[in-house]
């Protein structure tokens, strides 16, 4: 995200104490990067323009009142992570495969179920933003969900194929994914 975003702030919320600073010490001296540990995940997501989950919590951990006109949230799991009021509240939701993530996002399979959206709430898959057959973001005040859970094989091809393309066109930019 830094290669594209240059972030100049990651808070971090973490079970533990311990986990947290560690993660938030390791994270400062890889990426060079001020990574605070906080000692709330409200406190880790008030302010933030990016949010991303990547947890195994049995219970919604960010709050739909701690989400900011702007902000973009990346859900990485597939446990309840989110208020199910976020999902309905945010401008656009996007996911990677509509039909993994129907049957695997928690929220998204509550929601389904209990009849609050259905397919047409989803603004598009990654693929269709990516291919251009929807816009991104299309003013600052956007609020984005992405719920990608990842479809290994998807990724694969759909980035090999994003990579052939730019080639051919002569367009992108390198970014640094490890050292």
């Amino acid at each position: 995200l830094n290669e594209v975003f240059k972030i100049e702030e990651v808070r971090v919320a973490s079970r533990t104490k311990e986990s947290r600073e560690l993660y938030a010490k390791k994270m400062r001296e890889k990426l060079d990067l001020n990574v605070i540990p906080t000692d709330s995940v409200e406190q880790a997501v008030k302010g933030a323009d990016i949010i991303v989950t990547v947890t195994t919590a049995d219970e919604p951990l960010i709050k739909k009142d701690w989400i900011e006109p702007g902000m973009t949230i990346l859900k990485l799991g597939s446990y309840q992570e989110l208020d199910l009021d976020i999902v309905t509240s945010v401008d656009k939701v996007i996911v990677d495969k509509w039909g993994f993530i129907s049957h695997r996002s928690k929220e998204i399979v509550e929601l389904l179920e209990a009849g609050i959206i259905t397919r047409e709430n989803i603004y598009a898959e990654i693929t269709e933003i990516v291919a251009g057959k929807k816009a991104g973001r299309v003013n600052d005040d956007e609020t984005i969900l992405v719920i990608a859970l990842g479809m290994g094989g998807d990724y694969v091809a759909l980035f090999s194929n994003l990579y052939k393309t730019a080639k051919e066109m002569g367009v992108g930019q390198k970014l640094k994914f490890s050292d």
